[in-house]
């Protein structure tokens, strides 16, 4: 699946109007950043509640350097034969606003500490260039994206947009489908990039030579 600008996997059916608010926020981040930093979590071992999520999401917020580094989110889920019910997260950060190093590590332990909180026995997964579930995918869409990279944000368009495929949807709690529906998801605003404002025009100097 394509639009002007963006690849879709191919293998996936998808929801039209989740989809074009997928493209609206990928649009928004290229054109306001220039480099951001993409986490990918999944979440297992749970069940889909909708309270649980609006609780995990406000102590995401409630954090200072994860909703200062938090420039886009992403979350849905899904039902799996093998793995029953789960989540799949993306988050976009301002990695420079991060305040020490290994951004995706310290935000992914922040958020297994909230998961934990929450749902108890969970296990969240970070995806990682070496991850055995991704290992022979060329195109997991996580790490540095430079916005201006046309191959990168492909990749991550290819990788997230996965979050909103019609199959092994959930679209509401308690509720699982395998057939083309509106899938339970979640996706935030854009955070957009504070500019400092303009001050006042300096008056140009004026020289003045003796004779």
């Amino acid at each position: 699946m394509t639009n002007k600008k963006y690849i879709l996997n191919d293998m996936y059916d998808y929801n039209s109007k989740q989809i074009e608010t997928f493209f609206n926020r990928i649009d928004q981040m290229t054109t306001n950043w220039n480099q951001l930093e993409v986490v990918r979590i999944d979440l297992l071992g749970v069940t889909h509640n909708s309270s649980k999520i609006k609780k995990l999401m406000d102590s995401i917020k409630s954090n200072k350097d994860m909703k200062d580094s938090m420039v886009c989110y992403m979350w849905a889920a899904e039902y799996g034969e093998t793995v029953g019910e789960h989540y799949h997260f993306a988050f976009f950060l301002n990695y420079k606003s991060w305040p020490t190093f290994n951004v995706d590590w310290n935000f992914f332990s922040k958020f297994k500490e909230y998961t934990e909180r929450l749902w108890g026995g969970s296990f969240p997964k970070l995806i990682t260039d070496d991850d055995e579930r991704v290992k022979n995918m060329t195109r997991i869409g996580i790490g540095k994206w430079n916005t201006n990279d046309l191959n990168k944000t492909n990749d991550v368009v290819y990788a997230v947009g996965y979050l909103f495929k019609t199959e092994h949807a959930i679209t509401s709690d308690n509720q699982k489908h395998n057939v083309l529906s509106a899938r339970k998801i979640g996706i935030s605003q854009v955070k957009l990039r504070q500019r400092k404002p303009r001050g006042r025009p300096r008056k140009a100097s004026v020289l003045s030579s003796s004779q």
